[in-house]
């Protein structure tokens, strides 16, 4: 059984609406894939992921199974097993300090007090921000307060991480940052991840990539063939990543490069080994 199984959703914002913004969507997602959403502006995909939090009301319940239950019946232990870390980590933050924050979802479970200081200094030491647990949310840069977001959220020990544009705010040496924290933390804990990006580049960190558009499902398959396929990507109103561009320029200069290539790391890991052996 799926661990995340979405079958048949069908939701719209408003009775009068005339379009769906899902419509009948069906995929499973395994425990321990990292699945990527993917699509143009008002596709859906936030809203999906909404779904699968709970965060909005499904008039099936069996649209939306986690762990084979659904949220009409067992909402809140659906909602222990899941953390979300959304665009802006300013909506998260609640308390004064770093470490408070941390330490709020723990103290509404209720959680013995020197239990919850250990916890809470494991969080932050893990996502690099123990050293800024006096300092306050608002004075850290944008990645740092999604990394406080993420011990918040990894103090709880879920078994599902949501990633909503997470990184959409961050500069390149953050969103790679993050993304490599997000990785590390995944395999320590075999967490299961679904991330929602725009930039097609965070692609590669997933082993699943759902292309949805207009609320449907256009593709669902692994993440290295849908970064392969340069025409399904601009179909869909989806940029190419930059190293498929360059890919293309070596080749318009006869210059072959393997087709196993389906990122920045490796592509410039056969050039430096290509240039070792002229």
């Amino acid at each position: 059984m799926s661990l995340i199984s979405v079958s048949h959703l069908i939701y719209k914002y408003n009775h009068q609406d005339t379009q769906n913004a899902l419509d009948n969507i069906t995929f499973n997602v395994d425990e321990g894939e990292w699945l990527s959403i993917i699509g143009p502006n008002g596709s859906g995909k936030s809203t999906l992921v909404k779904a699968i939090d709970g965060l909005i009301h499904i008039n099936n319940e069996n649209s939306v199974l986690i762990n084979g239950q659904s949220y009409n019946k067992n909402a809140n232990q659906i909602r222990s097993q899941i953390g979300m870390v959304f665009q802006n980590p300013d909506n998260q933050f609640i308390a004064s300090t770093v470490e408070d924050d941390v330490a709020f979802g723990l103290e509404n479970r209720n959680i013995d007090f020197n239990k919850m200081k250990t916890i809470v200094e494991q969080s932050l030491k893990l996502v690099g921000m123990y050293e800024y647990r006096d300092s306050k949310p608002e004075n850290l840069s944008g990645g740092q307060k999604q990394r406080v977001a993420l011990a918040g959220i990894i103090s709880l020990k879920p078994r599902i991480i949501l990633l909503d544009e997470a990184t959409s705010m961050l500069d390149p040496n953050g969103k790679i940052s993050m993304l490599n924290l997000i990785r590390k933390i995944k395999q320590k804990f075999h967490l299961t991840i679904i991330s929602v990006t725009h930039d097609v580049n965070e692609v590669e960190y997933s082993n699943q990539t759902l292309i949805l558009k207009h609320g449907k499902i256009i593709n669902k398959a692994p993440s290295k063939r849908i970064l392969l396929d340069a025409n399904l990507l601009w179909k869909n109103g989806l940029d190419i990543p930059f190293y498929r561009k360059l890919i293309y320029q070596l080749k318009q200069k006869k210059i072959h490069v393997p087709s196993s290539i389906v990122s920045e790391k490796e592509l410039l890991k056969w050039v430096i080994q290509s240039s070792l052996m002229t």
